[in-house]
């Protein structure tokens, strides 16, 4: 009899967990919490040294700001050298002056031929000694071509151990001290946030899911009791099989940051003949 008892309480639990509790008004609500609508987790493109951190938590970042740096001196020296051997054009004028000794010498051979006081082997190998002196030149120049594109490449390895941010935010988290060394495995360096706009993020019953679409436009309600508008960025294609809930995230307008992220909030539920939808959620996504 016992056993029944118990076995009977935990149905009741169970049951009145999964039943959504409806206000007298009729107005059903989920709860959720805010989000930012991006986190990046800034990483080195490369292993090394951090060697310098420009910003602090909660420093306030710009897209293409630098961040901080790898230690980069060995690629400084490299190139420096490789900078030297692009602008040394002393090769490319000893061959240039080499071809027009040969030209030179073969703009008369070519008379002397027509007057039989050249043969014509005389003639060959001038002609074969001019082609030689252009490939020269071209070697040379070319040289000096794969000598800027190395000065390329190694200024490129360096930007790749520069941190920039990608977009406007927040920097929520150091994970590194300058002079730590790190991998490949875990180049993580800093965490930066955006905050001029959230997201949210609802587990609704499927009788809920229903009735909201990508697009529409609903209200969620904060914890003072204020009602702001969101715009509904995605409802889930599938339903979670451990909770029975789809999810629903939403897009909020953040412009003043007088939203914190991780906010609790409740997202309120439109009724059948309360939907209102929009074309898209461009307005929200930029």
């Amino acid at each position: 009899m016992q056993h029944h008892f118990k076995c009977l309480s935990r149905w009741i639990i169970f049951s009145c967990w999964f039943v959504p509790t409806t206000p007298a008004s009729g107005i059903e609500k989920v709860e959720g919490f805010t989000e930012p609508f991006q986190q990046i987790e800034l990483a080195a493109g490369e292993p090394g040294v951090l060697t310098e951190v420009l910003v602090h938590e909660d420093t306030r970042v710009t897209a293409g700001q630098k961040l901080g740096q790898l230690d980069t001196s060995v690629l400084e020296e490299t190139f420096e050298i490789a900078k030297l051997r692009s602008e040394s054009t002393g090769a490319l004028r000893a061959a240039e002056a080499e071809l027009e000794l040969r030209e030179k010498y073969l703009a008369p051979l070519s008379q002397l031929r027509g007057r039989g006081h050249a043969t014509q082997r005389e003639i060959e190998r001038a002609i074969a000694d001019v082609k030689v002196a252009q490939a020269r030149v071209a070697m040379a120049q070319e040289e000096l071509a794969l000598q800027r594109l190395e000065c390329d490449r190694i200024k490129a390895q360096i930007r790749r151990r520069q941190l920039f941010s990608p977009i406007d935010g927040v920097v929520s988290e150091i994970c590194r001290d300058v002079g730590e060394f790190f991998m490949a495995n875990d180049p993580r360096v800093l965490t930066i946030v955006q905050l001029d706009r959230l997201r949210a993020k609802f587990a609704t019953e499927p009788t809920q899911a229903d009735r909201i679409v990508a697009g529409q436009n609903v209200q969620l309600e904060l914890n003072m009791g204020e009602t702001i508008e969101a715009i509904v960025e995605t409802v889930a294609p599938i339903m979670d099989a451990k909770s029975a809930t789809v999810e629903v995230t939403v897009l909020i307008k953040n412009p003043n940051e007088a939203i914190a992220s991780g906010t609790r909030c409740w997202l309120i539920v439109p009724h059948h003949d309360g939907v209102t939808t929009f074309t898209s959620t461009t307005d929200l996504a930029h």
